[in-house]
């Protein structure tokens, strides 16, 4: 499979996910598939070092080579990923320090590394990555200060996970700039001095790890500034200003006396954690295996938050967790999980977040989930899942994010049900990689919340509906592979926020339409492999953030624009149509 692999120059992206692969990248010629602009070679066996060759993927964007048996270095090659988006080496066995030249890749966003031994500072380069917007090292043994000048240039941050490593020091004050942070998590490590009252500022902020350290005084008053916070995780003594908050954390400290009566003034408070409590049962990420089938769930008639994910659990799920009514959060994933999904779930009325994803599990979804409606988010992805998909979406309507399935392993068949209209609080839909058939429903056009829509790769025929011009907030639209015909809509044009149009591998006849003219934010077009005609209209050629073009395999005829107002144009592949030399 590699050697087929490197032979495809012209591949622009590859997915290898959960193959079992084994070997090392050592010898691989990526200068074969150097216009590659997807890799992922996630959950594999690859071993050895990550190959300096790979900075010669200069069109790359999304690297994931996570859950695999690297170890080394991060190679310094990788700073030459000029376009690079996204890059995921979690989970290895990777021991040096951060290269600097990691800071090259100023377009990164999300930057993964987490589960390894990287050991040093952070480097000054990584000030230059302005645009990140998740930053995960969680799990290594990175050392030192947390530099301001770096951190203060990370105004688009929503993530920063450090958990767990021997970052010393105070906490800067300039972590109040990063005022787009949903997710701060600085525990387990050696940090010391005063919580910043300029924590304060982070008022989009849900939740917050600071356990575990050597951190002293109060907790500031201006943490009630807080209103989002619905998960703290202090070190020490818990303060006055405690009002605004639902979720306590004082497990592994050396606490003794009475609980405090400022608990008292915690008037949100759903759940704490002192130690042995059965108020949140949280055992993630502990290596724990054996069944769950000696857990009597009928002994939390009052637990809201039950996470075991993360574990080596095996075997089925218990048909009694129905008995934990109380429950509004469940998590059993990355487990060894199998079986049917009981439908007994069906009895958890409060549940708001259910994650099952990464095991083992098969058979169909209970129709009784939807019985659950007040999930808001539902991921059951990479798991064995088949049949149709008979969810009551009509019950559902306080979902916003839906992924039933997302992985080769899913196979759902039969059409998807109009019902889908409903769920107008959606913001994600993955619906990728299965076998559904028939049209689109137009009822889709609710779902006005959607920016991220993917119906790709699946058997879906007849045309695009006019209402998909609805989703007004859409950024990705994926709907390739599919057998789709009749012309492309011209309400497309409507979709003023869109940088991706994956239209390519269907059946769509007719030109392009002009209002696609309108789509000023676009950065990739793939029309390829339709049945597309007519002259190439002059406006694609003043998209200007378009970055890759690909209408290829089509009966496109005419003159080629010159693609002069299109700077940031780094690849256009017109091949296999008619145009005039």
């Amino acid at each position: 499979m590699i050697t087929r692999f490197s032979r495809k120059k012209f591949l622009c992206q590859h997915s290898l996910v959960d193959w079992g692969l084994t070997g090392s990248l050592t010898h691989f010629n990526f200068s074969n598939i150097s216009k590659l602009q997807i890799l992922r070679l996630r959950g594999n066996k690859f071993s050895g070092s990550i190959p300096d060759e790979i900075g010669l993927l200069h069109y790359l964007k999304d690297l994931d080579l996570s859950d695999n048996l690297f170890e080394g270095c991060i190679p310094s090659s990788i700073g030459q990923l000029r376009k690079l988006r996204s890059l995921h080496i979690n989970d290895n066995h990777l021991n040096s320090t951060l290269p600097p030249e990691l800071g090259l890749c100023t377009k990164l966003k999300i930057l993964e590394l987490s589960r390894n031994s990287l050991t040093g500072t952070l480097p000054l380069s990584f000030s230059n990555l302005t645009q990140i917007f998740t930053l995960s090292l969680y799990d290594n043994r990175l050392s030192g200060d947390l530099p301001l000048h770096i951190i203060s240039d990370w105004t688009e941050l929503i993530n920063l996970d450090l958990y767990n490593n021997t970052f010393s020091g105070n906490i800067p004050p300039e972590i109040g700039m990063l005022t787009e942070l949903l997710y701060l998590y600085l525990g387990s490590n050696n940090l010391t001095g005063h919580i910043p009252v300029e924590i304060g500022n982070l008022k989009k902020l849900q939740e917050l790890g600071l356990s575990r350290n050597n951190l002293a005084g109060s907790i500031p008053a201006t943490i009630g500034n807080l209103t989002n916070l619905h998960t703290l995780e202090f070190p020490n003594d818990l303060g006055k200003h405690t009002s605004c908050l639902q979720y306590i954390d004082l497990s592994k400290n050396n606490f003794s006396g009475e609980i405090p009566t400022t608990f008292c003034n915690a008037t949100s408070l759903e759940m704490l954690i002192l130690s042995s409590t059965v108020l949140e049962l949280d055992i993630l990420g502990h290596g724990i295996n054996g069944t769950l089938s000696h857990f009597n769930f009928s002994s939390f008639p009052n637990l809201p938050v039950l996470d075991m994910s993360y574990n080596k659990f095996s075997d089925s799920i218990p048909v009694d967790i129905g008995n934990a009514t109380e429950l509004q959060y469940l998590r059993l994933s990355n487990n060894y999980l199998n079986g049917n999904i009981p439908s007994s779930i069906g009895q958890l009325t409060k549940l708001e977040q259910l994650e099952l994803l990464q095991n083992n599990l098969k058979s169909s979804i209970p129709p009784e989930l939807g019985m659950c409606t007040k999930l808001n988010y539902l991921d059951l992805s990479d798991n064995s899942l088949t049949g149709p998909l008979h969810l009551s979406f009509s019950n559902l309507t306080q979902i916003s994010n839906l992924r039933p399935m997302e992985q080769s392993s899913f196979r759902f068949v039969g059409n998807i049900s109009p019902e889908i209209g409903m769920l107008t609080k959606l913001t994600e839909l993955h619906l990728c990689s299965n076998n559904f058939t028939r049209l689109i429903p137009v009822e889709i056009g609710r779902l006005k919340d959607l920016w991220w829509l993917d119906l790709s790769e699946n058997h879906l025929a007849d045309s695009i509906p006019e209402r998909i011009g609805n989703l007004t907030n859409l950024t990705i639209l994926y709907l390739y592979s599919n057998n789709l015909s009749g012309t492309t809509p011209p309400e497309i044009g409507n979709l003023t926020y869109l940088m991706s149009l994956y239209l390519y591998s269907n059946n769509l006849t007719g030109s392009i339409p002009l209002e696609i003219g309108n789509l000023r934010q676009l950065e990739d077009l793939q029309l390829g492999d339709n049945q597309l005609n007519g002259e190439l209209p002059h406006f694609i050629s003043h998209l200007k953030k378009l970055d890759y073009l690909y209408l290829n395999n089509n009966r496109f005829s005419g003159s080629i624009p010159l693609f002069q107002y299109t700077p940031n144009l780094s690849y256009i592949d017109l091949s296999k149509n008619t145009f005039f030399r």
